[in-house]
């Protein structure tokens, strides 16, 4: 039942006193709770990278906490008033007292709150228990006595005022903390420093336990006896439903807040306003859900929730390219609405005063339940940031769960048909203008012009001529299309004097706007007297909430989209993208290929399938020669002959058959030279030797089977017992040795011209693909997904990779590569075809295979793999020949040949780009993305180089080793960066920094927040410092403060550059940039290569940068004019305070709409 906050008339009188004394214990606690959040969070934020994940642990620790202090208030209003009032007022006096010494310190000049600070190896890899230890020593027990609060003083109003309702008092805490989150971004952090905050805070807190211990030791007076009122409402049982939604909705509500401020940060800076925002709608939703139950409607908040919705799949879809503002304002409408849903429902479901302990014990519960969820559930289960999505589903699904519970009911009447034509009006008429590249204000406004000018004719001419009953419907089809050729005819003469003619004079628009006008205006007529449908509001929320999800997987899944790989940790997800692998696809076969060949010199493609159908193509001309058949059986080996001369091609079917092939005739049919049938096993791997005088078969009995050319052609020899549970794959390492594979995991190596065992390798799993290159290694492919390396020759193991692709069924060497603009022979690639329908290429460098790119998967697997020479498939067409090509086959019976001359790699952080480099060694090297030679850091580099000795340089963010092109022999480049998933990418994945390495540089890398470790470093004396550290789309601002820019003058040869990267979307950071330059009297040049420098080579983007430095004869080397304007209307970012607010760009509608008003376009 819901509870009344109007007081009986027999219910006692609060005193004046005991009214002060409550409102401010609470208000006062609810204040200092919420304003320590901003505070601790920006103080400890430079600590551990500037990332948005410092943010979301300190929620997490905030919500635990809560829970904690919800529980201690649970268990101690439990007990005898005296007990209670002398427990808390211990645990106060803990509080206080700790905290005054804090404050005594600081008068004294002191920070003890440094003591915490951790170590650079602490504050690297994974810190969220290191952030949540350190928040536990430095705030632990006052944020403990402060979040019991609001449920404890509630309770003890409760109990000393007798059938007054305690919610106001929550209301009332709403308010305090509300203005704690408000204050601080406007009046707290703009003029006041860190220090002066904690030391503000604590002493504020020692006034909060002498007030909270007034309020305790009126607790003294009350009798200890428990009223009959509470025992009769306590012993009712509780629908275990209502506790569930008690957990559950906050739960889902902390989960909404969380991932806001996660995408919110990650897409536009770490701030802590940006932090604020989106927890004062939180807490706003709750004051107004918790003030009365007039505040929340399902009938009113359900459809705002659905058109969030709407904005918010747009917001996605749009991603980073979409302004700040609408971001900002899209992603926390949505959480606001989502929150009163789930805080509305809550107070709903609230309880009777005597359980309010529990109740909001249970909430308490929830939040903390979601925070854990986002936190740490989310980066262990999920490689992106999809809680996003499933907390925008989970928050219509459990409305839909209560609206179902509830039975509610809605009518869709005649003005739900309205509002539905006016939205489908409006959304062709907004497709319409995009499509046309159309943004007047008076343009767009026009398409509500038309819909009430053709509804008000046609209503007009309905009342007009007052239709009787037994007229027909068309008539009033001809007063809708009266209406629509009036509005449309105002609508044509309006664009024609704004200067957009033909706009709607096209019969291509004029038609379906004509039939669109006419439609509506014969349903507005006609559903005026509709009484509608009334159904349970479940169904219609159902359905959208099941098309929510749907849109929301395919979102995703687009997301998805040319991703090789993907990984998340604390500091967000980090993706690889595969682009520029042109594929031409073959579709010569009915059912899944199972091989794929080429013959030597690359003259012929040999492709075979499951239905034993076989083709051969001529490589230079693309064309099919003849098709090849084994009858139907299906063909498990196929291979050339290595020596050129013979032009023979075997294969193994399921028949038992080997088969040997002339493929010599061109345009000819080939033949079949000679069949060799009855074998017991089913032969799973064919290949012929170096000098072509033996051929062999592994097969599935085990025994490898051999066979010696002679003047008669094929002679078997006797066979070899080689595995027990089947032998798979067999290749040459010799002219008489060979090596199998089999399903027992063991990898053996033959003499044929004895029969006899030369070594066994060390085994893995069961082999399902074997490759051999002509430096004698061995590549061994399991049904685990790994590949293990071997030296046939010593036996040793020489690494083992893992393709993370399923079961391996194909591996093939590369011939050639590009060299001094010839293809020269060597082996230094490996394509892997793997069951995910995946083909991963692999490169060798300094000994080690590194993936590089992985190409686009087919449908059901990948089944054959083999390169093919650049220069051969249809040279005509193909002019850049550089590196071999990749054909592949699989189980979406297509074959594709991959040109991989323009392959590229991508990585992204997030949603920016962090780097791009070719896989074509030829184009390796190359200077790409925002570090061309014409870029600010280019000019840096190139001009800061001095004859006689290496180059020092520093780079802040290591990327994919990007600015690494540019060290030469003797340069020492070191690179910082926080996140270790990083340093593993630019090692494994890329290769700048092991081209760098190979030239003779140097090249390392430090982990650790940048600012930390070189703050503890001896100078390094860097000719250039690059500034490059991206945490979402702009530079974690704690390295762009004046306090950084000291550590960094530290580190800078006396002449040095310090290259600021401050390409971003949103933001003008040049105007910090100057700002500080000034502060240090430094030189400052902005430089912005745009579209047209940046097409002075490939793959080079916009970008600009600006370069700080004391040596005026490199500002005059780089052509640029040093910055002279005035700097005081730039904001100066010290580590107290940072604003955005004075460098946001403004958005491109902005720039439009001052435009028309200014009388332009």
């Amino acid at each position: 039942m819901p509870i009344s906050d109007t007081p009986a008339p027999s219910q006692p009188e609060i005193s004046r006193r005991d009214l002060w004394l409550f409102g401010v214990t609470i208000f006062l606690g609810a204040f200092l709770l919420f304003q320590v959040q901003p505070v601790i969070g920006k103080y400890i934020l430079p600590w551990f990278g500037g990332t948005p994940g410092v943010w979301t642990t300190c929620l997490l620790f905030f919500q635990c906490l809560l829970l904690g202090g919800y529980a201690y208030a649970h268990w101690l209003s439990r007990l005898a008033p005296a007990r209670q009032a002398t427990i808390h007022l211990t645990l106060l006096g803990m509080a206080g007292g700790i905290l005054g010494v804090v404050v005594l310190l600081m008068l004294a000049g002191y920070r003890p709150i440094e003591l915490l600070k951790p170590d650079p190896a602490t504050a690297a890899g994974s810190p969220v228990m290191g952030i949540l230890l350190l928040l536990v020593v430095g705030i632990g027990l006052p944020y403990l006595v402060l979040s019991s609060t609001g449920p404890l003083v509630q309770a003890w109003f409760a109990r000393r005022y007798e059938g007054r309702s305690p919610y106001r008092l929550y209301a009332l805490s709403n308010v305090g903390s509300l203005l704690a989150l408000v204050s601080y971004p406007f009046l707290v952090e703009p003029y006041t420093s860190r220090g002066l905050q904690v030391g503000a805070w604590a002493a504020g807190m020692v006034v909060f336990a002498l007030v909270c211990g007034m309020v305790a030791r009126t607790l003294r007076t009350l009798p200890e006896e428990t009223r009959e009122e509470e025992k009769q409402s306590s012993s009712e049982p509780l629908d275990l439903r209502r506790q569930l939604l008690w957990l559950l909705l906050p739960a889902c509500g902390t989960a909404q807040l969380m991932a806001t401020t996660n995408k919110v940060s990650q897409d536009v800076a770490v701030t802590p306003f940006l932090w604020v925002l989106p927890l004062t709608l939180y807490l706003l939703s709750f004051i107004i859900a918790f003030d009365n139950p007039r505040w929340y409607s399902r009938l009113v908040y359900t459809p705002l929730l659905v058109g969030c919705w709407v904005a918010t799949l747009w917001g996605l879809k749009k991603g980073v390219d979409a302004d700040l503002l609408a971001q900002v304002g899209i992603f926390n409408a949505t959480l606001f609405v989502g929150c009163m849903v789930c805080h509305g429902e809550l107070y709903q479901l609230r309880p009777e005063p005597a359980r309010l302990t529990r109740y909001f014990l249970t909430i308490a519960a929830g939040g903390a339940l979601g925070g854990l969820f986002v936190a740490l559930g989310a980066p262990s289960f999920f490689d992106g940031y999809w809680e996003y999505h499933l907390s925008l589903w989970g928050c219509g699904a459990l409305l839909t769960g209560v609206c179902f519970v509830d039975k509610t009911r809605v009518s869709f009447n005649a003005w739900w048909v309205r509002l539905v034509l006016v939205g489908c009006w409006l959304a062709a008429c907004w497709a319409a203008y995009r499509k046309a590249g159309v943004f007047v204000p008076h343009v767009y406004l026009l398409c509500l012009r038309l819909l009430l000018v053709g509804c008000l004719v046609a209503y007009v001419l309905k009342m007009a001529w007052k239709t009787p009953p037994q007229w027909p419907r068309w008539r009033l089809v001809g007063f809708g299309a009266l209406g629509a050729v009036c509005s449309l005819a105002d609508g044509v003469l309006s664009l024609e004097l704004s200067g957009y003619r033909g706009l709607l004079t096209s019969p291509v628009v004029l038609a379906p706007a004509f039939l669109m006008l006419m439609a509506i205006n014969f349903v507005w007529m006609t559903v005026r007297d509709w009484s509608g449908w009334r159904l349970p509001l479940f169904v219609p929320l159902a359905l959208l909430v099941a098309v929510l999800g749907g849109l929301l997987l395919a979102q995703t899944k687009k997301d998805r989209k040319d991703i090789a790989s993907q990984s998340r940790n604390f500091y967000g997800v980090v993706r690889i993208y595969d682009y520029g692998a042109v594929a031409y696809t073959l579709e010569d076969h009915d059912t899944d290929v199972t091989r794929v060949a080429v013959s030597p010199g690359g003259r012929l493609l040999a492709t075979a399938s499951s239905d034993g159908g076989m083709w051969v193509r001529d490589c230079e001309s693309g064309a099919g020669l003849f098709p090849l058949n084994t009858g139907g059986a299906a063909v498990r080996a196929m291979a050339f002959s290595p020596v050129e001369s013979q032009t023979i091609l075997v294969t193994g079917d399921e028949g038992g058959f080997v088969r040997v092939w002339d493929v010599a005739g061109e345009g000819e049919r080939a033949r079949e030279e000679q069949r060799i049938g009855g074998l017991p096993g089913v032969p799973t791997g064919v290949a012929v030797s170096p000098d072509g005088r033996f051929l062999v078969a592994a097969c599935a009995d085990g025994v490898l089977r051999r066979w010696r050319m002679d003047a008669a052609g094929w002679k078997e020899l006797p066979g070899i017992e080689a595995h027990v549970l089947g032998t798979t794959v067999v290749a040459f390492s010799g002219v008489n040795e060979c090596v199998t594979g089999g399903a027992d995991g063991r990898v053996c190596v033959f003499n044929l011209e004895h029969g006899t065992k030369v070594r066994e390798l060390e085994p893995g799993g069961p082999v399902k693909a074997m490759a051999m290159n002509e430096d004698g290694v061995l590549a061994a492919g399991d049904a685990e997904g790994r590949v293990h390396f071997w030296k046939v020759a010593s036996g040793d193991l020489l690494q083992v990779i893992e393709t993370g692709q399923g079961k391996v069924n194909g591996l093939a060497f590369n011939r050639f590569t590009s060299g001094e603009g010839e293809l020269v022979p060597v082996a230094d690639r490996l394509a892997v075809a793997c069951a995910d329908g995946g083909t991963s290429i692999w490169q060798l460098g300094a000994g080690r295979w590194r993936r590089i790119f992985t190409l686009p998967k087919h449908a059901g697997g990948a089944s054959g793999v083999t390169f093919i020479e650049a220069a051969s498939w249809m040279p005509e067409q193909n002019t850049m020949k550089e590196v071999d090509w990749v054909v592949t086959g699989g189980v979406d019976k297509v074959v594709k040949i991959w040109n991989v001359d323009e392959h590229e790699r991508r990585l992204v952080n997030g949603r920016i780009l962090h780097g791009v480099q070719y896989s074509n060694p030829a184009r390796a090297e190359m200077r790409t993305s925002y570090y061309g030679s014409l870029s600010g850091v280019g000019l840096a580099l190139d001009l800061r180089r001095e004859k006689g000795r290496g180059q020092r340089v520093g780079v802040v963010g290591l990327g994919t080793g990007s600015v690494a092109v540019y060290a030469g022999k003797g340069d020492d480049y070191v690179f910082y960066d926080i996140n270790p998933e990083v340093e593993r990418i630019a090692e494994e994945e890329f290769s700048y920094l092991l081209d760098a390495r190979r030239r003779g540089a140097k090249a390392s890398v430090v982990l650790g927040d940048a600012r930390l470790v070189m703050e503890q470093e001896k100078s390094r004396g860097f000719d250039v410092l690059v500034l490059d550290a991206f945490s979402s789309d702009a530079i974690p601002v704690h390295l762009l403060t004046r306090e950084a820019l000291e550590i960094y003058a530290k580190h800078m040869d006396e002449k040095g550059v310090i290259a600021v990267h401050i390409s971003n979307r949103h933001l003008r950071l040049e105007g910090v940039a100057f700002r500080l330059a000034h502060e240090l009297g430094w030189e400052a040049v902005r430089v912005v290569v745009d579209e047209t420098g940046a097409g002075l080579g490939l793959n080079l983007y916009t970008s600009d940068w600006v370069l700080l430095t004391r040596n005026r004869e490199f500002i005059k080397e780089t052509g640029q004019a040093a910055f002279q304007g005035l700097v005081d209307g730039y904001p100066l970012w010290t580590d107290d305070h940072v604003s955005l607010l004075p460098i946001v760009s403004p958005p491109e509608w902005w720039t439009r709409v001052q435009s028309w008003f200014r009388g332009g376009e």
